[in-house]
C-alpha cells in the first residue's frame, strides 16, 4: 500500500485545526495510508492544542518549529520526518479543496505523473470572491513563475509529489512558494499534471503573505533562473533606470533644439548615450562587475547591446505614430517611446 503524508504548515490557525481535519478524515481511502503532519512555526495562539487534541491522533502528527518562520523550510522540516512515498501540502485555512485530495493522488500512485497541482488557471478552476488586487498579484506572480517553467499555476501552494522530487531542491531554498523550486529542479525530468480547482478565501485567521515574502520570491525567481538579487542591488538598478531616462530626454531634447536634428535621429543618439551610461553604472555600481577583466566587461555590454536594439527598434515606430498619426511634438512624443521601450 503507497504511504502518502500530508504537510500543513501553520501559523495562528487554531480556528481552522478542527473543520479542516473533520473533511481531510472523510477522504482518507483504503488505497493509501495517509498521514497529516502539521509543522507550526511558533504559533502564540492555540494551534499546537488544537491539534493535539484531535479525537484520533493515530494519523494526525505535529512539528513545532523554533527557527524563523518560512513556508518552504517548514515543508522540508516536514518531509525530513517522514518516509513516505509521495507528499502532499496545502494550506491550513480552509482555501483549497480537500475533497480533490484523491484526485491530486491518483495519477502519482497510478505512476503516470510525478508531481500533480491543484490549479487555478486551467479550465474549471478558478478563485472565488477574490478582490481584483488579490487576482492581479496571484497572476503577475504565475506569470513571472510561468518564465522558468511550463505550468500555469506555478505559485500553488495545493500540489502532490513524489517524494524524490525535494531531493533535487537547491540549498537556497526558501520563500513562500515551495513549489516554484521544485518545479525549476526537475524541469526536464517532471511529468506534471494540473487538476483544477476553485480556490476560496480563508474565513477565518489573516492571510501570512507580506510585502517581504514578495521580494523573496522575486529574489528566488531571480536566483533560479541564474541570476542574483537583492533589495539593495534592486533599488540601485532602479535608480540608474531612472537617472536613464533623465539622460535620454536631456540629450535628445539638445539635439532637437540646438543641433536642429530631425526626431528619427536625435532619438537613436539620445539611446545610445542612455544605453552606454545605464550599463556603465549598472555594471561598476548596481551589480559591481568592476573586479572583472575588460574582456568580460566589452562581452556583457555586447549582449546588452543586442538586446537593447530590439528596444530601441519598438521605440522608433512608437515616436514615429505619435508625431505622424497623432501629431505630438517630439518633446512630448519621445515620453511614450522611452516608456515603451
Amino acid at each position: 500500500m503507497s504511504t502518502v503524508t500530508l504537510i500543513i504548515p501553520t501559523l495562528n490557525e487554531e480556528q481552522n485545526i478542527q473543520p479542516l481535519l473533520t473533511r481531510i478524515e472523510k477522504i482518507r481511502s483504503v488505497d493509501y495510508a495517509l498521514q497529516v503532519l502539521f509543522v507550526d512555526d511558533a504559533s502564540t495562539d492555540g494551534t499546537v492544542n488544537a491539534i493535539k487534541s484531535w479525537r484520533d491522533p493515530s494519523w494526525v502528527n505535529v512539528l513545532e518549529r523554533t527557527g524563523k518562520p518560512d513556508l518552504t523550510q517548514s515543508v522540508l522540516d516536514g518531509v525530513s520526518q517522514t518516509d513516505s512515498d509521495f507528499i502532499l501540502v496545502m494550506d491550513a485555512d480552509l482555501s483549497h479543496p480537500i475533497e480533490k485530495i484523491p484526485e491530486l493522488l491518483q495519477p502519482l500512485i497510478s505512476g503516470t505523473h510525478d508531481l500533480t497541482v491543484g490549479s487555478r488557471y486551467v479550465k474549471g478552476g478558478g478563485s472565488d470572491d477574490w478582490p481584483l488586487h488579490r487576482r492581479l498579484l496571484s497572476w503577475g506572480g504565475g506569470v513571472i513563475g510561468r518564465v522558468l517553467c511550463d505550468v500555469k499555476d506555478t505559485t500553488s501552494g495545493f500540489f502532490a509529489c513524489r517524494r524524490e522530487c525535494f531531493d533535487r531542491l537547491d540549498s537556497g531554498a526558501a520563500g513562500y512558494k515551495i513549489l516554484m523550486e521544485i518545479l525549476v529542479s526537475g524541469i526536464d525530468q517532471l511529468r506534471v499534471k494540473e487538476v483544477p480547482i476553485r480556490f476560496t478565501d480563508r474565513i477565518h485567521g489573516e492571510s501570512k503573505l507580506s510585502s517581504k515574502q514578495m521580494i523573496e520570491y522575486l529574489r528566488r525567481i531571480v536566483a533560479l533562473s541564474g541570476g542574483a538579487a537583492s533589495i539593495t542591488t534592486a533599488s540601485r538598478f532602479a535608480a540608474v533606470g531612472a537617472t536613464g531616462v533623465g539622460v535620454d530626454f536631456a540629450v535628445f531634447l539638445s539635439l532637437i533644439h540646438w543641433f536642429h536634428l530631425p526626431a528619427g535621429s536625435a532619438h537613436v543618439f539620445s539611446f545610445l548615450v542612455a544605453l552606454v551610461s545605464n550599463y556603465t553604472l549598472n555594471s561598476i555600481w548596481s551589480f559591481r562587475y568592476e573586479h572583472d577583466q575588460w574582456q568580460s566587461w566589452l562581452v556583457r555590454g555586447s549582449k546588452y547591446a543586442l538586446t537593447a536594439s530590439l528596444a530601441l527598434t519598438l521605440r522608433g515606430g512608437v515616436l514615429t505614430v505619435f508625431i505622424d498619426l497623432f501629431h505630438w511634438s517630439p518633446t512630448l512624443a519621445i515620453f511614450p517611446a522611452i516608456l515603451a521601450a
